[in-house]
């Protein structure tokens, strides 16, 4: 229920972009997120801190691009964001000597550490890969086509690499957790 709920800005974002425009796209993003939070905290379920920053920050990207007229901002976001977390998941893994993929994942299923690293540096790189790969599609293409990429491009890739990475770690899994 969760995931699903977390798809709400997505959806309003891309329906209200294609309704009106850009800059009301970006006030429901924020909208559509302040909804989640409020739906999670009227389930008695805690809103995560990365939630609230992750919030801050698009509010912050939504309101520059409103009051400048000017949907760079909000093109920067997603690159922004994808970049921080890439690195996060290296810069934790190998400074701070945690694997946050491990940290997050280990109450669910245990994997060799091995596996684990693999894992954690794999969706390193793919966060990395699809920030840069947003700032060529802005920068190359119109904006139509970025906020198409956006909601369906980045949403499929994110499904086929999640996908990707259970066939992965399957083999590796121990018998009880397989089930």
């Amino acid at each position: 229920m969760q995931t699903l709920l977390e798809y709400i800005p997505l959806i309003a974002f891309f329906i209200i972009y294609k309704m009106v425009d850009i800059y009301w796209a970006a006030g429901a993003l924020v909208g559509g997120m302040a909804l989640v939070m409020a739906i999670t905290l009227a389930m008695k379920k805690p809103v995560k801190k990365s939630t609230l920053m992750i919030f801050g920050f698009a509010l912050v990207m939504a309101t520059l691009t409103i009051v400048f007229r000017d949907e760079t901002f909000l093109k920067w976001k997603f690159s922004i964001l994808y970049g921080i977390g890439g690195l996060t998941l290296l810069v934790s893994r190998y400074v701070m000597k945690t694997n946050l993929i491990k940290k997050s994942m280990v109450s669910n299923f245990t994997l060799p550490e091995n596996i684990w690293d693999r894992v954690n540096i794999a969706w390193s790189i793919f966060f990395l890969c699809c920030s840069g790969l947003n700032i060529y599609v802005f920068n190359n293409w119109s904006l139509d086509t970025w906020v198409n990429f956006k909601v369906f491009g980045v949403t499929g890739l994110s499904f086929v690499y999640l996908i990707m990475t259970v066939f992965y770690i399957y083999p590796h899994l121990p018998d009880e957790d397989k089930e």
